[in-house]
């Protein structure tokens, strides 16, 4: 099971409704939040990369091309996370297993995904995830054997959460000696992200959106 191919997942189709704008087209160094995540899932040791966007994100995807990536689109009554992690499914055909990384976090090295990676190759459990200073859980998460087989009937925004609890046992927490990755659902999450990483702030910082509405 464990040394099967594996497929990065990367969720994007939010529609950053909290936010007030596309949160994947944030700037961030000299590539943008998403671009960021797209640039890191490439350089980790993955055998594909998949990138899910939201229908009508034709733009978004357009502008991320590269040798590498698929890009793939949620249908249309669909914006659930678990929609998300099948529709990326659907696109990995022969995959063992995925491991799935959020859009909206770039402090999710290529190194990170290495070390969960190896922690699951090494533990032998259907799943691992990153486990930050603190005791912390987060992303990455790798889903393979029986996890993997549930993707088709997840539900809802939290259902990979929702694995975990109910199959404790299928759980592999891999330590990560550094804080948990920030990601960006509000205008504060994005200045303080860009301040974790010494990137210059926005010049109109009250001009951010007002916030208000759904994720």
């Amino acid at each position: 099971m464990n040394d099967a191919p594996v497929t990065g997942i990367i969720l994007a189709a939010g529609r950053s409704r909290r936010l007030g704008r596309p949160k994947q087209l944030l700037p961030f160094g000299e590539t943008t939040l998403l671009g960021q995540v797209v640039l890191s899932a490439l350089a980790a040791p993955l055998n594909r990369v998949v990138l899910v966007l939201g229908p009508g994100m034709g733009a978004i995807g357009a502008g991320l091309a590269r040798p590498g990536l698929t890009v793939v689109y949620t249908p249309e009554t669909a914006p659930a996370c678990s929609v998300s992690i099948q529709t990326g499914l659907q696109a990995s055909p022969g995959s063992g297993a995925l491991l799935l990384l959020l859009g909206d976090q770039p402090g999710v090295t290529p190194a990170v995904v290495a070390a969960v990676l190896s922690g699951w190759r090494q533990a032998q459990r259907p799943v691992a995830v990153g486990r930050y200073r603190g005791g912390e859980y987060g992303h990455p998460f790798v889903l393979s054997g029986p996890a993997l087989a549930e993707v088709p009937g997840l539900s809802g925004e939290k259902a990979v959460w929702s694995l975990l609890q109910a199959h404790p046992e299928w759980v592999q927490a891999v330590d990560l000696d550094r804080p948990l990755p920030r990601d960006v659902d509000v205008w504060d999450d994005y200045l303080a992200l860009l301040a974790e990483h010494g990137l210059p702030l926005p010049v109109k910082v009250g001009a951010a959106p007002a916030e208000g509405g759904s994720r």
